[in-house]
């Protein structure tokens, strides 16, 4: 089993950005002169994972760099609280909060049950996303029902806020007892199959059940590029982390704090005694155990495939699994028994496995459950849509002009933190749906352009890792052509991101081009 990983911070970032710096150009008496239309803004971060989907991003680098190209529901004050109003970079305009006591016996009541809460958000009219297309409430709509999908498996937790008609959708059923059962029901099934992996791996498998058996070889490729993932993660972590090593273990190089941590170079034993701590901080790196790692190293140390690579072959091999060759690649090896083992179960890969093996079964179900086309709860009906000119919000009571959509959720209880759920990036549905979601697409007739309960769906969305949005800035090549943009490539290039800046923001940035460049963190203070 791995060593824990010292984890990245978004502070770093905050570090970065305090101290971001504006490349000089020199007028004809050599003093430095800036333009903002022609010299970049600069600032550091660190290595990101690549996956800047606002949707499934993880990391706080990945979340960084998508978010740059977003535009979010709230803000936040200089104290911590909801800010929005037509000056800040927010698709709400206003909002109100509203407790309603529901309870007919008005007895001493603490705890909530029997209340309810109102939230109104009013949304802005002519903001649009970065190809010039208006933000609309259909995007709002689209981003909520991502979120609620029972089949979405990213970071946000917006399920977790008790949205009245929630679990009857989630659920496809408006029977209490089914709705609490459903989840615990996926999940037992996705604990079955991670522990058929472990029975397999420790001999206790039933062999003879051909269905299983073939449904658990077929997990276990399913885990393989998850944890090939989190070997590229953990290499993003070493070389954040560098600085961490460098007083104890005299480690300089990503690929030292990749191998220390996965146990492929240790430490020494002196006189049969493990080397001190105090001993450690003047005697490394003699006190390493290199393994053969230490040639190795110095040959390929910038060469990051080779080092994941090699411990991903060293751990889970390079055949693939079948029902047909299993015996001889899988049962036969010890060693690659212990190590799967281990994987799908102390390792992160073996909670992202958990994960998609439940949005899998839930998807499996639904997709049987709903084949004739039509969902038995066919809304969240908590979340309701109204259009309006007049407005009683926490910054005003105001008759505007025209009128404007209002996003109403409505939640069980009094949960003071459910607004920030409710602070999402609204991300362009035209570019983060399907064809045929789009076309439909329509709250009127419960359509949000999610397929529901599909993790096909969920895979096309996942898929789509060039960040597109509302926000101030949006992605470009290296060049200065945001048109040209259509993979990860074309706008992260050789550890720097290039921006430009969103001439549809509805105050545009005032200056045009921004960057993010890759920087270890023991090399960032020098830089």
């Amino acid at each position: 089993m791995k060593k824990t990983i010292f984890k990245r911070s978004a502070s770093v970032l905050a570090i970065a950005t305090i101290g971001a710096t504006l490349v000089a150009c020199h007028d004809t008496n050599g003093a430095k002169t800036y333009d903002n239309e022609s010299t970049p803004l600069v600032l550091a971060t660190q290595t990101p994972d690549g996956v800047f989907n606002p949707f499934f991003s993880t990391s706080a680098y990945d979340g960084e760099i998508a978010g740059t190209t977003q535009i979010s529901m709230l803000g936040t004050d200089s104290e911590g609280g909801v800010k929005v109003g037509a000056d800040q970079d927010t698709v709400v305009l206003d909002y109100s909060v509203e407790t309603t006591d529901n309870r007919t016996d008005k007895a001493d009541d603490k705890d909530f049950e029997n209340y309810y809460t109102t939230y109104k958000f009013l949304i802005k009219n002519d903001l649009k996303f970065s190809n010039g297309s208006d933000i609309t409430i259909k995007d709002v709509l689209f981003n909520m029902y991502v979120y609620l999908d029972p089949t979405y498996s990213g970071s946000t937790t917006m399920y977790s806020v008790d949205i009245q008609g929630l679990k009857a959708y989630r659920a496809q059923s408006f029977d209490e007892g089914e709705q609490k059962g459903m989840d615990e029901h996926f999940n037992q099934l996705a604990s079955a199959r991670l522990s058929n992996i472990r029975y397999l791996c420790t001999d206790k498998l039933n062999e003879d059940d051909a269905e299983t058996l073939a449904t658990t070889i077929a997990d276990i490729e399913r885990m393989k590029p998850l944890f090939k993932k989190e070997l590229e993660s953990d290499w993003n972590s070493a070389t954040s982390s560098i600085s961490s090593y460098d007083t104890t273990y005299k480690f300089t190089a990503a690929w030292q704090v990749f191998l220390w941590n996965y146990g492929y170079i240790g430490i020494k034993k002196q006189n049969d005694a493990v080397w001190t701590k105090e001993t450690m901080g003047t005697e490394c790196p003699e006190a390493i155990e290199w393994n053969g790692w230490d040639e190795r190293g110095a040959q390929h140390a910038d060469d990051k495939d080779y080092f994941i690579n090699a411990i991903y072959e060293d751990k889970v091999g390079s055949t693939t699994l079948t029902t047909s060759n299993y015996k001889t690649e899988l049962m036969n090896n010890d060693s690659l028994k212990s190590n799967i083992y281990s994987i799908v179960t102390y390792y992160g890969t073996a909670s992202t496995l958990r994960s998609l093996l439940v949005a899998q079964a839930t998807s499996d179900y639904y997709a049987e459950t709903t084949k004739n086309g039509e969902l038995v709860v066919k809304n969240i009906s908590g979340i309701t849509t109204y259009k309006t000119t007049d407005f009683a919000g926490v910054n005003a009571t105001k008759t505007y002009d025209s009128e404007h959509d209002v996003l109403q959720i409505v939640i069980n209880g009094v949960d003071p933190k459910a607004i920030w759920n409710f602070g999402f990036t609204v991300a362009p549905m035209y570019y983060y749906s399907t064809a045929e979601e789009i076309e439909k697409a329509d709250p009127a007739t419960d359509h949000y352009g999610v397929t529901f309960g599909s993790i096909d769906f969920m895979k096309q969305l996942q898929s789509k890792l060039v960040p597109v949005g509302g926000g101030a800035y949006m992605v470009t090549t290296k060049y200065g052509d945001a048109s040209a943009v259509s993979k990860v490539a074309d706008f992260f290039d050789s550890n720097i991101v290039y921006y430009e800046r969103n001439p549809y923001f509805f105050q545009p940035a005032k200056i045009k081009y921004l960057r993010y460049k890759v920087i270890s963190s023991n090399k960032l203070f020098d830089s």
